[in-house]
């Protein structure tokens, strides 16, 4: 439960900072994430529909990020992020077999945004802040 709350204030201070920032793809994802999270502390039904747009959203960002035009470790990193909590969410949600092998994979994304953001000064997460989202979805999820 603390692991949620937690999750759901830092998803609050990107929300706050990609409003801010007044950059329509983060505000739209951040807002999407955001309101994923916020749902699983309600009621069964609404639980549903917010993991559905968490999971949905994960996706949509992974796939963005392929298709960007960003340098490539810099691409890696954001389709990674992206794809890998798609996969972990989706994998922790249906119970399929190899749901461990998926959140020990979870290191790659983790030690690839670390890399890269030290790299870029950090500039890539000040570019796309919803992927601290994503890095945080993929440490809980480790």
């Amino acid at each position: 439960m603390i692991e949620r709350k937690i999750f759901l204030l830092v998803i609050l201070v990107v929300l706050l900072y990609s409003i801010r920032t007044k950059k329509t793809i983060s505000i739209i994802f951040s807002t999407l994430l955001f309101l994923g999270v916020l749902s699983t502390f309600f009621g069964s039904p609404i639980i549903t529909i917010g993991l559905t747009i968490f999971v949905l959203t994960t996706f949509f960002i992974g796939i963005s990020g392929i298709l960007l035009k960003i340098r490539v470790l810099e691409k890696i990193n954001y389709s990674s992020l992206g794809l890998f909590s798609f996969l972990g969410l989706l994998f922790g949600i249906m119970n399929w077999p190899g749901t461990n092998i998926v959140k020990l994979i979870m290191t790659f994304p983790i030690i690839i945004f670390i890399i890269v953001n030290f790299k870029t000064k950090f500039n890539l997460v000040k570019t796309y802040p919803f992927l601290l989202i994503l890095f945080f979805e993929c440490l809980f999820n480790f």
